[in-house]
């Protein structure tokens, strides 16, 4: 094996450490794979990027008609 594969091989996460967590899809902080939504965003594991951008641009509309940002 040369250094190039070497060092590729350790920069993957073993298979434990990916099955024990999981990645925020909106704000990618590593969560418990317990966790039914984001520790830091409150994000729910499911949900679609998306989904949430469309929901903050909603959300920002709203704001923005009642002067509020």
């Amino acid at each position: 094996m040369d250094k190039k594969n070497a060092i590729r091989r350790a920069k993957r996460p073993s298979k434990v450490l990916e099955e024990n967590y999981w990645d925020c899809s909106v704000c990618t902080y590593r969560n418990n794979a317990e966790a039914f939504k984001c520790s830091m965003c409150d994000v729910r594991k499911a949900l679609k990027r998306a989904r949430v951008l469309a929901n903050v641009l909603a959300t920002l509309k709203c704001l923005s008609a009642l002067d509020l940002v």
